[in-house]
């Protein structure tokens, strides 16, 4: 959706242009390739907005503010652009303009600077007001206020420099399986359980986090000096797993979890049309990056222990795994890993997280033998107490800290280092460039949430999977109200997590639209064709089709297009839009769902 006030959009993108200065000792005309801004703004971690409020900022594309994906290098915010964020009540004393971000281009060829411009209202930049109507230059770690209400509720905002590397003391990468198919031994497709990896993650997020504000205090032997003792600030990576990319994306962890499907033979990775890839303990060492740098590795899958030996084998020194013959349930899962990463981020040696862990389940609440349950899991090599019980992964700070005795509280006000949650693309080798939004929205698009509990149509998503990845437009047909709304946004789902890059996969609900095309034209004397190119206005913004082709999305899926059943000439609309955007991006892929057959372009396959 282009953000209001914005100029019209341009057709070939900023990044493509070529940019001259005047260098004076020659007099002459230079030209340098343009550079692309290193800086954009995310929502700030101490944002004390709502849960819902922050997810709908993701949803509207507000969680960021990237002048570099802007064509024409503007971005303008307002009160506008915030009214489904916020409701009417909350915005009434919000400007109808707060402020514009532009690009400003540098001498001699160095990157463009980010510039704020304040319209009305209050914007502060590291807590100083800034003037309205005067620009100013905003540089990596500024904080930007847009809106403080009286409150204190903030729209608070961090400048990011996308260049610039994390000091990491310590990182966890967590790489999840979950394919939609696997062949049984007849070489028949059949749908595997669907796994909830994200509220997996969000556990272990939310344990990681709440390990990294604890404070121990520590006296010294007078009394009269104290020392805060915190834990260090703990990474976390998250991947999907594919036998292509997981030596690269590996390559220096020092902690491995993986989660996803497995047997006493072999577990699943996944390949990119989400069909369940074995891998056997012999293949292990063909998939880990040397040198190995991995201290601890926890193979949370059913019946992990060969898996879990294979690993000890190749010089991992300690493997969390489940023994053969065992099952293991999600409840049992997650309540263990929260408390084994709980202990070991508060710096507790490995063989005590896994007592602690083990403990818990051993009393877990409504379940079944629990204390069998608990025997599920063990820690290798076995009979090594001595080494696990030795090695801290995680060791805490000691921070010093004067001792005000009137104040027996004092020592609470120590700040805390927060935990640095992160993702890496499969291509990266490096820690992350920028850190993603916290807690809940470790895997971030502008796709409407999916509810858990669809994995029972995943054979229907591998279908469409496929047919994406081989045909350039796909019609997903059934009568109505069948769910192919509800499988096309699933799909969209899945596609777009295994993305290299964010919002690589748009979703637009045509249906409602349509409708709007038909309401405005027999409500006026406006023809069809004006208002159909109004609307086409929109729709381009909001998917970043007014970018250059380079920067549009791969996948775009058009849902609810039945209305195009009943006018012949909006139908060709349709037809000459979509067969334009194939025309225009050759690896451009569209769906589109509605009672019957697609329109016939000249690449549909």
């Amino acid at each position: 959706m282009r953000r209001a006030h914005e100029p019209e959009p341009e057709s070939v993108a900023l990044a493509k242009y070529k940019r001259a200065h005047l260098d004076p000792s020659m007099e002459t005309v230079s030209w340098v390739s343009w550079k692309p801004c290193p800086l954009y703004l995310e929502l700030h971690r101490d944002c004390n907005l709502s849960l819902e409020h922050k997810e709908k900022l993701r949803v509207e594309g507000l969680y960021t503010i990237d002048v570099m994906e802007k064509a024409q290098g503007f971005v303008g915010l307002g009160r506008d652009d915030l009214a489904n964020v916020f409701d009417p009540v909350w915005l009434r004393s919000v400007g109808r303009m707060i402020c514009h971000f532009t690009l400003q281009l540098c001498p001699l060829g160095r990157p463009p600077a980010l510039v704020i411009t304040p319209w009305k209202g209050k914007v502060l930049i590291n807590n100083q007001p800034t003037p309205n109507h005067l620009s100013t230059t905003l540089h990596a770690g500024d904080e930007v206020i847009l809106v403080k209400k009286s409150n204190g509720t903030e729209l608070k905002y961090v400048v990011v420099d996308r260049t610039k590397q994390p000091t990491m003391d310590a990182t966890i990468g967590v790489v999840f399986a979950a394919p939609l198919v696997e062949f049984n031994p007849d070489g028949v497709k059949i749908a595997l359980p669907e796994l909830d990896f994200r509220n997996e993650c969000l556990v272990l997020q939310k344990c990681l986090h709440e390990a990294s504000r604890h404070k121990e205090p520590v006296l010294t032997s007078s009394g009269d000096r104290m020392f805060v003792r915190v834990p260090r600030p703990i990474h976390l990576l998250v991947h999907f797993a594919t036998k292509q990319s997981f030596q690269a994306w590996s390559r220096g962890l020092q902690v491995l979890h993986f989660s996803g499907h497995g047997n006493d033979h072999c577990v699943y990775f996944e390949d990119n049309s989400g069909v369940a890839v074995p891998i056997t303990p012999h293949e292990v060492a063909e998939l880990l990056p040397t040198p190995l740098t991995l201290k601890l590795v926890f193979v949370a899958s059913c019946a992990s222990e060969n898996i879990a030996q294979a690993f000890v084998a190749l010089g991992v020194p300690h493997v969390v795994g489940t023994k053969c013959n065992t099952e293991l349930e999600d409840k049992a899962a997650i309540a263990f890993t929260r408390r084994f990463y709980d202990a070991l981020a508060q710096g507790t040696t490995v063989q005590k997280a896994f007592d602690v862990a083990k403990n818990f389940v051993a009393s877990l609440p409504n379940t079944r033998n629990p204390d069998q349950v608990a025997h599920k899991f063990q820690l290798l090599p076995e009979g090594r107490r001595d080494l696990h019980g030795s090695a801290v992964l995680f060791p805490v700070d000691e921070v010093e800290k004067c001792l005000d005795l009137s104040d027996p509280f004092e020592w609470s006000q120590v700040s805390v280092v927060p935990m640095d949650e992160s993702s890496q693309s499969p291509e990266s080798l490096s820690p992350p460039s920028s850190p993603t939004p916290p807690l809940y929205d470790v895997f971030p698009n502008k796709l409407h949430y999916v509810r858990p509990g669809f994995g029972y149509r995943n054979l229907d998503m591998h279908h469409l999977v496929v047919a994406i990845h081989d045909h350039s437009l796909v019609t997903l047909t059934g009568p109505e109200g069948i769910g192919k709304s509800q499988l096309a946004l699933a799909t969209a789902w899945y596609l777009d997590l295994r993305q290299t890059k964010r919002d690589n996969v748009r979703f637009c609900r045509l249906g409602g639209i349509l409708d709007c095309v038909f309401n405005e034209t027999s409500m006026s004397c406006e023809s069809l064709e004006h208002v159909w190119a109004r609307h086409l206005e929109g729709i381009e913004a909001s998917l970043g089709l007014a970018l250059h082709p380079d920067m549009w999305p791969n996948i775009i899926m058009f849902d609810g297009c039945d209305p195009l059943h009943h006018h012949c000439l909006l139908r060709q609309y349709v037809e000459d839009f979509v067969c334009r955007l194939l025309a225009q991006k050759n690896d451009l892929h569209i769906v589109l769902t509605r009672w019957s057959t697609a329109p016939s372009c000249s690449r549909k396959s």
